[in-house]
């Protein structure tokens, strides 16, 4: 079970973009949220962060999300079937997402996994222990870029229910699509070669010759001109570059979230994260439809 009165303190930093957050109309993510709050309740969430993040909740980098008491909605017999009916009806719920890199999404041949991957699954048993009706979740991978417009352009075209791909809660997505509560609270940092030039902070790595690596995703990248807009920039698009790039001593480091970041240590013992934190600056939330 997780105290949230003793994670209060550490999700402070996130009040302006919450009450960026409207309230939701949506009973689909509406759902979500509830399912969100249940597992956050009842440990089923706080384990299976440990497993792919590598940390526990309240460690440096990875504060829980401020989801808040959420209600599942009740179901109509009369009037139009709803998005959530719809799932309910389907016996499964289909949950888009692009292959982001560890831990949010790998594919080493057997499949999609990852933290993205195993949550939907947590939040799908959550609905179907609610509403007491069997439901699956179905994985709908969504490859190019750009990322997430390409993932939002599919949601719209009803290719699945909804996202759920370390997508970032802006104004901006907000106005094409509906949200859950934020089932994610991400910092981020810097990763470098652990024998490469000391980076002590950031002003330190926001220096002219310093080059930083920065994964070609809108919201990294209106991070990196806010902090790094001195620094060289050097942009990938596929997450799997940048250890290599780091390795190969392309750059000095890289902007990226805590999560990834301790993915990246795990499998390269030369990368080190440096002792200071960027954020905490992203909310990630699940995209749903639009109601009519």
């Amino acid at each position: 079970m997780i105290d949230r009165q003793a994670l209060r303190p550490l999700v402070l930093g996130f009040t302006l973009l919450i009450s960026a957050v409207p309230a939701q109309s949506n009973d689909l993510a509406d759902a979500l949220s509830a399912a969100t709050e249940t597992v956050l309740n009842d440990g089923r969430y706080s384990t299976l962060y440990e497993k792919w993040f590598g940390a526990p909740l309240n460690t440096l980098g990875h504060p829980a999300p401020p989801c808040g008491a959420m209600a599942y909605p009740k179901l109509s017999a009369s009037g139009p079937k709803t998005a959530l009916q719809a799932v309910l009806d389907s016996g499964e719920i289909r949950f888009g997402f692009a292959l982001l890199g560890p831990p949010y999404s790998v594919d080493d041949g057997g499949g999609p996994t990852g933290w993205d991957i195993e949550l939907a699954v947590l939040l799908t048993n959550a609905l179907s222990e609610a509403y007491g009706k069997p439901l699956r979740a179905k994985h709908v991978r969504v490859d190019g870029a750009p990322f997430p417009g390409r993932l939002l352009d599919a949601l719209d075209g009803n290719a699945f229910d909804a996202a759920l791909s370390d997508l970032a809660i802006t104004v901006e997505r907000q106005r094409r699509a509906d949200f859950s509560c934020p089932y994610l609270a991400v910092s981020f940092g810097l990763l470098s070669r652990c024998s490469g030039p000391a980076i002590a902070d950031a002003n330190d790595a926001n220096r002219s010759g310093v080059s930083v690596i920065i994964l070609r995703r809108g919201f990294l990248n209106e991070l990196a001109d806010r902090h790094l807009d001195q620094a060289t920039q050097v942009f990938v698009d596929d997450p799997q570059e940048i250890p290599k790039a780091l390795l190969e001593n392309r750059a000095a480091t890289a902007l990226l979230p805590f999560p990834s970041i301790r993915a990246y240590q795990r499998e390269h013992e030369e990368l080190c994260v440096q002792p200071f934190q960027v954020g905490p600056d992203g909310l990630r939330g699940i995209a749903v439809r639009k109601t009519p």
